[in-house]
């Protein structure tokens, strides 16, 4: 009897186990908060232009300010400097269609976690974080974790509604869903401006729009704005209607260097929408390179033109790669692009499917260079009115040789005659089933090393992967815009490139508790120019190094040369920065940087070239620490004239007069770096 009681309660309790939700479902609808964020708020003060969010309530002041009409936050940056929880109330976005975020915003690399939007949090039209941002720019934050489920908004995405520049800023663990014009999972709509840097992670996006809509695992729609070193990863992207893609819904602009990997897109009506692994569409003015489409499943409606890559292109693909791991429906497939009307060059698709495609285009009426594809396929096209050169169907095991990846490598530039893509490797490691991948130069951050005291140098440390591929690399002046580079810009490794910058006092702003300096560097990759703001700052309390005395043998022989130098004066112990030694005689300027610290002073050898002319030479000294020269009394060293009776021989290197074993030993150390 007690056998048969455990029995029942055991049957009872794996019954009751069946019949509750599973953990899948219950992360796809969380439990809702209740309330709004608006009615718990604490109010922040403005310093020098900024204002530090520390609370969840902080943040709420800021989106309560716009919605009440107050302000627009126009030339002022908002600044995390927590992590924010945001899961206890719902959040009505900041910045909206009647009085849009004109500021700055700042995670500083933060995470902001359980933000939850619904119809009840009456958000309108733009939803997110930020649901209207014109102007400025959003960058350097996380969204985890987020809720967003809406009805009636036409531009919606857990970062940011509708915006223009986006910096460095990433959603993962997710859900947006919605029924309007632009889904995206991070950035619904994008205009006049960039997003660089930024990646979905384990986000679900689902537009149930069956009208003209975009919708696009990372970004909804991109209009004139560029997109650049942008990731999606394990993404799943539901939509109804028009333009559907993994990464991005439709684009008219630049997109380069970004992938999309594990990843399934679907579309769920049929008609005339267009659907693909990478975009649904590439308008004419698109231009895009470097580009991966890796393990991705795509899921069709009859009549739905599918792309491994884009389902509708009539702009420019280059250099780029479709692995498509499964395709299901009735949709017309085709391994790059289901209906090209524009240009794609020295680009391949491997497709998996027992359903009929068609290896480059379902139709072309456009031009195809260099176009690869396994030979499971039907043909190249189902249609093509176009061109089409050095098109071949290729088998697994070709596709997977050296040969092939020598090929992909082997695209040249006929302008500069060099070699134009030399990123393609071998996938030794199996991430790509053995086929080629690209190892594309990307940045994922930039640090900021602000300088040690006022006029000093900015050091900038660009981050990422593959960074040593890179063939040409400027990175602009803040000063000049894109018209002046940075002579030290330079890779340092595969994960570092680094640059400095000087800026003049003038460049410098004074407020309560400091000094602050900010712009835009343009880092050029390649050919891939991309902008990046920064921001550099200097606390008040900072003791300023200053040089008030040099010393050294003021008179050198008419060989010249090395003048032993010691800077001293105030601060100098702890100075590390840029320190630049002048020199001026009535023919020339020399300068020296390189220092060695002694103690509270400075050591620095200037080499002086030997004196032919018949008068003695005199050099004018001067030093300037970063951008600041330095007040000091007139300093000048002197290279005497050759004494009458010095013989004058090009062997005669140390300028002695004579010429003998001397003149060797001067050689010598000219070669080793000490004359």
């Amino acid at each position: 009897m007690k056998k048969r009681s455990l029995f029942l309660l055991l049957t009872a309790l794996l019954l009751t186990l069946a019949l509750l939700p599973s953990a899948a479902a219950a992360t796809e609808t969380p439990a809702l908060p209740t309330g709004n964020w608006l009615e718990h708020t604490e109010a922040v003060s403005e310093t020098n232009g900024v204002y530090e969010i520390e609370s969840a309530e902080q943040l709420a002041w800021i989106a309560k300010q716009t919605a009440l009409l107050k302000t627009n936050f126009s030339g002022k940056t908002i600044r995390l400097t927590k992590d924010l929880d945001l899961s206890s109330h719902l959040w009505t976005p900041i910045g909206h269609s009647d009085m849009a975020f004109a500021g700055s915003f700042d995670g500083q690399g933060h995470t902001v976690k359980g933000l939850t939007i619904t119809d009840d949090a009456h958000a309108g039209d733009y939803v997110g974080l930020f649901g209207y941002a014109r102007g400025g720019s959003l960058q350097n934050v996380t969204l985890a974790e987020a809720y967003i489920n809406v009805t009636a908004a036409e531009y919606v995405g857990s970062l940011v509604g509708f915006a223009s520049s986006i910096n460095n800023c990433h959603v993962s663990g997710s859900t947006v869903k919605g029924s309007g014009n632009y889904i995206g999972g991070l950035v619904g709509d994008a205009l006049m401006g960039s997003i660089v840097g930024c990646s979905a992670d384990k986000v679900t996006v689902t537009n149930d729009d069956d009208g003209f809509s975009y919708t696009g695992g990372l970004v909804g729609s991109l209009n004139n704005a560029a997109l650049a070193f942008c990731r999606a990863g394990n993404v799943t992207v539901i939509g109804a209607n028009r333009y559907i893609g993994g990464l991005v819904g439709s684009t008219n602009n630049s997109v380069s260097n970004c992938d999309i990997i594990n990843s399934v897109v679907t579309g769920t009506q049929s008609g005339t929408s267009y659907l693909g692994g990478f975009a649904g569409a590439f308008s004419s003015m698109a231009k895009v390179a470097n580009c991966k489409v890796e393990n991705v499943n795509l899921t069709a409606k009859e009549y739905i033109n599918v792309g491994g890559f884009c389902g509708q292109h009539q702009g420019s693909i280059v250099n780029s790669v479709a692995i498509v791991s499964q395709f299901s429906g009735n949709g017309f497939l085709g391994g790059l692009v289901g209906k090209n009307e524009g240009s794609i060059t020295n680009c391949y698709a491997h497709v998996e499917s027992e359903n009929l495609w068609y290896g480059i285009a379902y139709q072309s009426s456009g031009t195809v260079l260099n176009g690869y594809y396994n030979n499971t396929a039907t043909a190249d096209f189902s249609s093509n009115s176009g061109r089409a050169f050095d098109c071949k169907a290729m088998t697994d095991d070709e596709m997977k040789a050296d040969a092939f990846v020598a090929a992909l490598n082997g695209y040249w530039d006929e302008a500069t005659e060099t070699n134009k893509y030399p990123y393609w490797a071998k996938d030794t490691a199996n991430q790509n089933g053995g086929f080629p991948i690209l190892e594309i130069p990307k940045v994922s951050s930039l640090d900021v090393i602000a300088p040690s005291f006022m006029g000093g140098t900015i050091h900038f440390q660009f981050r990422g992967e593959n960074l040593d591929k890179v063939s040409a690399l400027s990175i602009s002046d803040p000063h000049m815009g894109s018209y002046s580079s940075l002579a030290d810009a330079k890779v340092e490794d595969a994960s570092r490139i680094t640059a400095s910058f000087t800026p003049h006092d003038g460049f410098w702003t004074k407020g309560e508790t400091g000094y602050s300096c900010s712009g835009t560097v343009y880092l050029t990759l390649d050919g891939l120019r991309t902008a990046y703001p920064f921001s550099a700052f200097i606390p008040l309390e900072v003791k300023t190094p200053k040089v008030t005395s040099l010393s050294y043998a003021d008179t050198l022989p008419s060989s010249g040369g090395v003048a032993e130098i010691l800077l001293s004066g105030e601060h100098l112990a702890s100075f590390h920065d840029t320190v630049t030694l002048t020199a001026v005689s009535s023919s020339e300027t020399l300068r020296v940087t390189k220092a060695v610290q002694e103690g509270d002073s400075l050591r620095m050898r200037l080499a002086l070239p030997d004196n032919i002319g018949e008068s003695d030479k005199v050099y004018r000294l001067s030093v300037t620490l970063g951008s600041t020269e330095q007040t000091l009394p007139v300093y000048t060293l002197t290279v005497k004239a050759p004494v009458q009776g010095e013989v004058s021989s090009p062997f005669d290197l140390n300028g002695d007069g004579q010429v003998n074993v001397n003149d060797v030993i001067h050689l010598i150390r000219i070669i080793v770096g000490e004359a």
